[in-house]
């Protein structure tokens, strides 16, 4: 079973902009409190970024003010996809069409930090907490796996041009091994990103590298084991654009 607190990320916003009419308060410290770059506090300000538990207490140390209280747990709310359409929860979603697949209500950003929800998981498929918006029947000959264990969601950015764009579709497979070189859906706190990934042995811990295809973009590395690895990307879907 699964439970969220009942939104605590406007609360914790007010809390931070507070926090930083206090002398000598900036975002760049509570960046360099958190060890992250000072636009992922922006993000955060802006309510597009999530503050993560582990965050508070530290933010609170840096401003030098309480926290306040996360709430109380509450249960989401879930409807069985059979007694409603295909735009209710993907609690046991089963396809109107043999060898459909969801896509899901979360966006995959390709630069660093992200949109959308946060893609949860248990082996072999996709188990709670996100909306089915489409339907996809693509045959197991093509995905080279079966569809029931694949989910579909749209990319958003440029970071990872030319291969995929925004609005373009792609077909992740769950899997938490990594192959270095391979496209892979992945979290590390921000919410789901679409990034090629390769792992540095030689650094100990052994490094994983997140990088992007568009060359203007930066690469950047995170210890392996610190980035949740949500699928591969097996493939994609692109509608044709006129030139």
């Amino acid at each position: 079973m699964m439970c969220d607190f009942q939104p605590m990320s406007d609360r914790f916003v007010e809390w931070i902009r507070e926090g930083l009419k206090r002398p000598g308060k900036t975002q760049i410290g509570i960046a360099n409190a958190l060890g992250i770059a000072h636009p992922q506090i922006t993000q955060m300000l802006k309510g597009k970024r999530r503050i993560k538990v582990d965050e508070i207490p530290k933010i609170a140390a840096y401003l030098e003010i309480a926290a306040p209280s996360m709430g109380e747990p509450i249960e989401p709310q879930r409807v069985p996809f059979e007694e409603s359409n295909a735009n209710e929860y993907r609690d046991n979603w089963k396809p109107s069409m043999p060898g459909g697949l969801p896509q899901i209500d979360a966006r995959a950003g390709t630069g660093h930090g992200t949109v959308g929800s946060v893609v949860t998981l248990n082996r072999g498929g996709i188990t709670t907490g996100h909306l089915v918006t489409q339907e996809w029947v693509v045959p197991p000959t093509v995905l080279g796996t079966p569809p029931k264990k694949v989910f579909a969601l749209p990319v958003d950015g440029t970071s990872m041009e030319p291969g995929l764009n925004t609005d373009d579709i792609v077909f992740v497979e769950p899997t938490e091994r990594i192959k270095s070189g391979e496209i892979y859906v992945i979290d590390d706190g921000d919410g789901p990103m679409v990034k090629r990934l390769r792992i540095d042995r030689n650094e100990l811990p052994p490094r994983l590298w997140v990088t992007s295809d568009n060359p203007a973009v930066p690469d950047f590395w995170r210890p392996l084991g610190a980035v949740r690895i949500i699928g591969q990307v097996i493939g994609k879907f692109v509608r044709m654009r006129a030139r």
